[in-house]
């Protein structure tokens, strides 16, 4: 039997309410016929069950083992397929998959894969989906308060916004100063460099020849009003192609192929 950890559960209902009230409307799936939904990072699978349960046809990309064990647990009776697998390197889930997907969900994924792999993980997912199928990408962009995912550690001070954008040398000194570990404060170094700014992300989908559908930039994320009750509200200054790097905390996209 597999352990889910609370903060984990906690995900897997948060995943499960995004799917119903962001997901389905952003991309506009009318749940008329059963569709093939391929979701990157899957984690626990909630919003794969929430589209099982609408009669579509779900598979789950998960790099993560730990993840991954949680998913087939937590959905062991639902008929979603899960493949332990990396979207940089096909031969781990195309031979589960077998064929191209109508819609691929990547919510708050890009940006923990490699600098020099994410036009990899990009051009994977453009193979994997049909012609006319759609891509939604989801991620915090670069220069961002939370782009560290800073929020996510346990000490107050550490969780200050933009903090992340201190230089290395700067920013491990000031996280041993606050008492994180080695293996913590690394883990939020790593994430620092892998971030992924509005303006390289377009570039790359400009390449793949993507086109974008929709796209919405958000001050307050949608997931806050599941996850701290906050209303989602737009990101000012989305026009100026500098100033929103800054002040938008989500960026999320419907791309077509």
């Amino acid at each position: 039997m597999t352990e889910v950890i609370n903060r984990h559960l906690r995900s897997y209902h948060e995943q499960y309410w995004y799917a119903k009230n962001v997901l389905e409307k952003f991309l506009e799936i009318s749940n008329t016929k059963s569709l093939s939904i391929c979701e990157v990072g899957p984690a626990e699978g909630g919003a794969l069950k929430y589209f099982a349960e609408k009669g579509h046809r779900c598979y789950g990309v998960e790099f993560s083992e730990v993840r991954y064990n949680n998913s087939k647990f937590l959905n062991a009776k639902k008929d979603i397929h899960f493949v332990k697998g990396d979207i940089t390197e096909p031969d781990t889930y195309m031979p589960q998959i077998g064929s191209p997907v109508d819609i691929i969900i990547c919510r708050d994924v890009i940006e923990h894969i490699d600098t020099d792999q994410k036009f990899i993980g990009l051009q994977n997912m453009s193979n994997l989906l049909k012609p006319g199928g759609k891509m939604f990408i989801s991620f915090p962009p670069k220069y961002s308060p939370y782009a560290g995912h800073q929020q996510v550690a346990p000490k107050i001070l550490v969780k200050l916004p933009y903090l992340h954008l201190l230089p290395d040398r700067i920013y491990i000194r000031y996280l041993s100063i606050m008492g994180m570990r080695v293996s913590s404060g690394q883990g939020l170094l790593d994430t620092k460099h892998k971030r992924l700014s509005i303006r390289n992300f377009e570039k790359m989908i400009a390449t793949l020849h993507l086109n974008t559908n929709k796209r919405e930039l958000f001050l307050i994320r949608p997931c806050y009003e599941s996850r701290f009750h906050l209303r989602r509200m737009k990101a000012p200054f989305s026009k100026n192609m500098v100033l929103r790097e800054y002040f938008t905390l989500g960026a999320l996209y419907c791309l077509t192929k």
